[in-house]
């Protein structure tokens, strides 16, 4: 009986996994929210973790950070994903936000507790990857301490257009 129901849980991880990798890429807070709540939110079983390594090697939050999808990462941080998580490289979201550009998308993780110095397997830090002056200019005055500037200019907080960005993944450990 207990190996059936570890079966379940897992077959349930694997689900949750491949759904929120296709709600994530298809850019779906809607179904993201949904699989994060549970279609039970007293079962645990029913709902999705945010912050499961995905087959691929990136966090839910570290895949929306890389496709700049801010709803998305608002919703994965409201409920409870971790800022601070490395994926299978050693990248943060933070990290994947500063290769990428995403400006308001990394101050919404320097906001929800993302450390700009963490460095990942590479040794390099976010501020490392960073390319544009924005991005360098938020980056540092929070390396700093000095709080985060004001909206730089140019800096969009919806830039949900995302990047087309195929992850392949067959869902390990998100139930």
């Amino acid at each position: 009986e207990d190996a059936t129901d570890e079966q379940a849980a897992d077959g349930d991880a694997e689900a949750h996994a491949m759904a929120m990798q296709a709600a994530i890429v298809a850019n779906r807070a809607d179904m993201v929210e949904t699989l994060l709540v549970g279609a039970d939110p007293a079962a645990a079983s029913s709902h999705a973790n945010p912050n499961c390594l995905l087959a691929s090697g990136k966090h839910p939050l570290g895949l929306a950070a890389s496709m700049g999808l801010y709803d998305i990462t608002t919703t994965l941080l409201s409920h409870g994903a971790d800022p601070t998580a490395k994926d299978g490289n050693g990248d943060t979201p933070l990290h994947l936000a500063s290769l990428r550009g995403h400006v308001a998308l990394a101050r919404l993780l320097l906001d929800a507790g993302a450390t700009p110095s963490t460095v990942d397997a590479r040794g390099q830090t976010a501020l490392h990857l960073a390319r544009s002056s924005q991005m360098q200019t938020l980056l540092k005055a929070a390396d700093a301490g000095e709080g985060l500037p004001p909206r730089l200019e140019g800096e969009e907080e919806d830039d949900d257009e995302g990047e087309e960005e195929e992850e392949e993944d067959d869902g390990a450990g998100c139930g």
